[in-house]
């Protein structure tokens, strides 16, 4: 087993618009348990990700916060949950770009999630980022014992 004393600097990401419980649940399982000098690239990707959902998330969900909440999905997913929050006249108001951007939340499989779950291109895009990005980090984790 490789020694980690010493090496306290590999924190769990964090975001003000993402819940940490988030972070923690992809995180935890690797990161702290492997040298940072052999994963340096990996933990750079990690942050990049993770700054580019957060990101998207502030994009494309806060707007319309001010008329629905956000909610993290169970499952390493970060969907949108609401109903009826569309206006039934679309007249520029805060969050209605957003809006139209949603749609339906699919799981790993492509079926949809439920009749409340909604996500974007954009964020979806960026989870994916940052799952790839963790799960290389992970991977160095069995190799490096």
């Amino acid at each position: 087993m490789i020694s980690l004393d010493g090496e306290s600097d590999q924190k769990i990401s964090s975001s003000s618009v993402i819940p940490s419980d988030f972070f923690e649940d992809m995180e935890s399982s690797w990161k702290g348990h492997v040298k940072r000098i052999h994963i340096e690239e990996e933990l750079a990707h990690l942050q990049s990700a993770a700054e580019a959902l957060s990101s998207a998330v502030t994009e494309d969900f806060l707007p319309i916060i001010t008329r629905i909440r956000a909610t993290t999905a169970p499952f390493g997913a970060f969907w949108f949950k609401g109903k009826r929050f569309a206006p039934s006249v679309w007249a520029g108001t805060p969050g209605e770009e957003q809006i139209k951007q949603l749609k339906p939340a699919a799981d790993s499989r492509g079926r949809k999630v439920g009749e409340e779950w909604f996500t974007t291109m954009k964020v979806e895009d960026a989870l994916m980022r940052y799952h790839e990005a963790g799960a290389k980090g992970k991977s160095k984790r069995s190799w490096n014992y």
